[in-house]
């Protein structure tokens, strides 16, 4: 009974399936939660006594300085939210956030947060990371992946993540699936941008644009599963998957105050919907909505 509304959903026939291409976001996505605090642990961890102690006040300034300058733009933005009730205003609202998100980078650049960080360091911060429990990888991941390999899908992470190689660390036990984030640079701890030769990815529109380089010229559907408002731009350009624990999340909150319609995977529709939801990756592999 469900495969009708599978075939609406996606709005093709099994031919065009086998060149489906799935685009995942990481952090919050393929993981619980945000990972930057853990990537920061990275490089504090590397000292002991007052260098340590020195980096965790070093990380706890470029935080409270971001925190300061978001909710100072936040504040004095208009419309504020509760009056942005359009897509297009809320797309604006994500791109004037540009600056404030370029300024804490630039902090983390020039304080050499990162220096003397190579990408082998990274990669095993992200495998220590993942083994001792600090990063939890969404449920059912596995399994999408090994499903789309078995078929023969594309698949992608775009992530506005600081360093590809803890992305890869975290992920060491998977399928190897290809990687588009930020980067570290070693000698100087610069947070660079992509190898797309985008600039770094700091907005929604930011991702949209790599989304866009990533899938140009597929043939088949794309379906791109994100969870925060720097993937809406993704999310609604393409079949969208949002993952969230329940409706309460800032995006879902941001959808509804939007008017847009984002239904759980696992109901029934007659319609294809643009925009669905999840608690997980088992709820999207029970839905159905990947078969032939």
């Amino acid at each position: 009974m469900r495969v009708l509304p599978v075939l609406l959903w996606l709005g093709l026939c099994g031919r065009s399936m086998a060149n489906l291409h799935l685009v995942f976001d990481f952090d919050g996505t393929i993981t619980e939660a945000d990972t930057t605090d853990v990537l920061a642990r990275a490089s504090i961890t590397r000292y002991k006594g007052h260098r340590c102690r020195n980096l965790r006040g070093i990380w706890d300034d470029v935080v409270d300085a971001y925190l300061a300058d978001y909710k100072k733009f936040d504040r004095r933005y208009w419309p504020a939210a509760r009056h942005r009730t359009t897509v297009a205003q809320e797309l604006r609202y994500l791109e004037k956030l540009k600056p404030v998100e370029e300024a804490s980078l630039n902090r983390v650049s020039e304080t050499r947060f990162f220096a003397r960080l190579d990408d082998q360091a990274l990669y095993r911060a992200g495998i220590d990371a993942v083994l001792s429990g600090r990063v939890v990888v969404r449920p059912g991941f596995r399994a999408l992946l090994e499903l789309a390999y078995d078929k023969g899908w594309q698949t992608d992470i775009l992530s506005a993540n600081w360093s590809r190689a803890f992305i890869r660390g975290v992920l060491h036990a998977y399928p190897d699936i290809r990687t588009t984030s930020n980067e570290v640079t070693p000698s100087t701890g610069e947070l660079r941008g992509t190898n797309l030769d985008l600039g770094r990815l700091t907005t929604s529109s930011d991702k949209l644009k790599a989304l866009q380089y990533l899938t140009d010229g597929d043939q088949g559907p794309v379906i791109y599963f994100g969870d925060s408002t720097t993937d809406l731009a993704c999310l609604l350009h393409v079949q969208g998957v949002i993952l969230a624990a329940n409706k309460k999340t800032s995006l879902m909150k941001t959808v509804s105050r939007l008017g847009l319609d984002a239904p759980h995977v696992s109901e029934p529709q007659e319609e294809q919907p643009a925009l669905t939801w999840a608690s997980d990756f088992h709820d999207i592999l029970d839905s159905g909505i990947l078969e032939m």
